[in-house]
């Protein structure tokens, strides 16, 4: 970037902005690593970002107004299922860890989300092809599912008897 009569300090924060907008160019001889850090900057990531904008734009009206429906609970926040732990009397933590066991590690499966889009994008290829190397993802919603059947690992509230008895 040659440009006469610009203080060097600016031309640099242009080029550092143009890469990081526009991506830049490199030949290093390594085909692979020329491909990883030659995609175009935040230009190439503009669809990835267009998903998640609209994710958010249609998602939040409709939760607002409790129109989501289950039919659709991978992507629901886990907060949604606040009152039903209540209910069945189970301690909050009990669904922060459904929530971190069966909601985010299955995350980078589910291509309609940020998550999963991203990874699609950046690796060039769907998220099912990740399935036979996606042993955790698939296990962790699985043991989940067993710890609440059985009741293993699941912390339960406190009774008003069991306060009382606390107190003493």
């Amino acid at each position: 970037m040659n440009e006469p009569g610009t203080a060097a300090p600016l031309v640099f924060l242009k080029g550092v902005w143009l890469a990081m907008a526009n991506g830049f160019s490199e030949n290093s001889g390594l085909a692979d690593g020329d491909r990883l850090v030659c995609r175009g900057g935040m230009d190439s990531m503009l669809y990835t970002r267009w998903i998640i904008i609209g994710a958010v734009t249609c998602g939040t009206p409709r939760e607002e107004f409790g129109v989501l429906t289950k039919l659709i609970s991978p992507g629901l926040p886990a907060r949604m299922f606040r009152v039903e732990f209540q209910k069945r009397g189970l301690q909050p933590q009990n669904l922060s860890h459904l929530a971190a066991g069966a909601g985010t590690v299955t995350s980078a499966l589910i291509p309609w989300n940020s998550c999963g889009a991203f990874m699609a994008l950046t690796l060039g290829g769907s998220t099912f092809l990740d399935f036979p190397f996606a042993v955790f993802n698939i296990a962790s919603p699985i043991l989940s599912l067993l710890y609440g059947i059985t009741g293993f690992k699941t912390d339960q509230l406190p009774t008003a008897s069991g306060l009382a008895a606390e107190a003493i």
